[in-house]
């Protein structure tokens, strides 16, 4: 950041006093270096400068600051400290956006979470079928809209018939079982007998 600032003020302080770029040196005092008369207000030339400064860098100095930058050295250290407050002051505000950011979606998952559960009271719709629609990202007026076109009775419908196929699925794995076990029993009865002519 630093060699920015210092690249930029050279820049600016070559082109508003007219001078070469290799007289720019940090220590080069502006009023016996540089040819810039010292501050007064009434001193156009300086107040322009002033001026030039802080529409490159988009700061503010102070009369009182102006009147105390006597070498490049102070003034970059001047502009230095400022982009640093102005840094510090855009980084706080990130943050405070970031937090506020997150309190509001905080706060609109809480809205949601309330809506459902009103709706879930008032419509005395099961609870698996909200968490389907929760797990779906499925919004309120969304909710509202399954529920005034049937949409809820289907997927309790689908959500029982899925449970029934699964017990029904279950029965027969247990039916198979008891056949193979028995079938088991089965062959090794017919294995012994058969030891016995071997």
């Amino acid at each position: 950041m630093s060699e920015k600032i210092l690249e930029k003020l050279t820049e600016v302080i070559v082109e508003q006093l007219d001078v070469q770029s290799e007289k720019v040196t940090l220590d080069a005092n502006f009023y016996k270096d540089l040819g810039l008369a010292p501050y007064d207000l009434d001193d156009l030339d300086k107040v322009e400068f002033v001026m030039a400064i802080e529409e490159a860098f988009e700061v503010e100095i102070t009369d009182e600051e102006a009147e105390h930058f006597y070498t490049v050295r102070d003034l970059f250290n001047l502009l230095l400290n400022k982009e640093s407050v102005v840094e510090l002051n855009i980084k706080r505000e990130l943050e405070e956006i970031k937090r506020q950011q997150q309190r509001e979606k905080i706060k609109r998952q809480e809205e949601r979470e309330i809506e459902i559960e009103k709706i879930k009271r008032q419509e005395q719709i099961p609870k698996e079928i909200f968490k389907f629609l929760r797990n779906q990202n499925i919004q309120v007026p969304e909710v509202i809209s399954s529920i005034n076109n049937g949409e809820i009775e289907r997927i309790k419908k689908r959500v029982e018939f899925i449970e029934n196929s699964i017990q029904e699925k279950k029965w027969e794995v247990n039916k198979f079982k008891k056949t193979i076990q028995n079938l088991n029993e089965e062959i090794e009865i017919l294995q012994a007998e058969l030891n016995q002519f071997l």
